[in-house]
């Protein structure tokens, strides 16, 4: 399990404006301006995501948005899983924006065998408890949208060794927290 010390440094590292190509320049009232008006978003939009920690209830609640043209952030990567959520063309798709909030329930460590103290930074999983639906709106290039709410996916093992992958009913509230070349942690995708 990661330090209450690791816990507030991750938390602290993830708020804020994150955009994953480090060489695009976005500022933070453009990236609110494209979230109030997404029909603006275009093929050039840098991709971002808004991230914050507000204190409900003495609870912690995690707020979290952006724009991405990374599909297999929503384990979009083969036609049965575009046909499962109904997007169609998407030979004609931009990117997707998304929207979501939960109360963080725990952090714990993706891989808990190679944790070297408690005071050990490595790729996390951040569990919440969903307060609203992960919605997704697709993108199109004539200003299309599409919306839905995103599933998580679940990993079976058969008898025979050969794992098989299925759409749950609902958002799980994880999030792959990850640490790239920088050393810092950001939220990363759906799981």
């Amino acid at each position: 399990m990661p330090s209450q010390k690791v816990i507030y440094e991750a938390m602290t590292e993830m708020v804020g404006l994150k955009l994953e190509n480090e060489r695009e320049v976005l500022t933070f009232d453009e990236a609110v301006s494209y979230m109030l008006n997404p029909e603006t978003i275009t093929k050039d939009t840098p991709r971002f995501s808004l991230t914050s920690f507000e204190v409900h209830d003495e609870k912690y609640v995690l707020y979290t948005m952006g724009y991405s043209r990374f599909y297999l952030g929503l384990d979009l990567f083969t036609d049965d899983q575009y046909e499962h959520y109904g997007i169609k063309n998407r030979e004609h798709l931009i990117g997707y924006t998304y929207v979501y909030r939960g109360t963080v329930r725990g952090f714990k460590y993706v891989t808990p065998h190679m944790v070297y103290g408690e005071h050990y930074r490595g790729s996390m999983i951040l569990k919440t408890k969903p307060l609203m639906p992960y919605k997704v709106t697709m993108l199109y290039d004539n200003g299309d949208t599409y919306e839905f709410e995103f599933k998580s996916t679940e990993t079976i093992f058969g008898f025979n060794g050969k794992p098989h992958r299925y759409i749950t009913g609902s958002f799980n509230g994880e999030f792959f927290m990850s640490m790239p070349l920088n050393r810092t942690y950001e939220l990363g995708a759906p799981m």
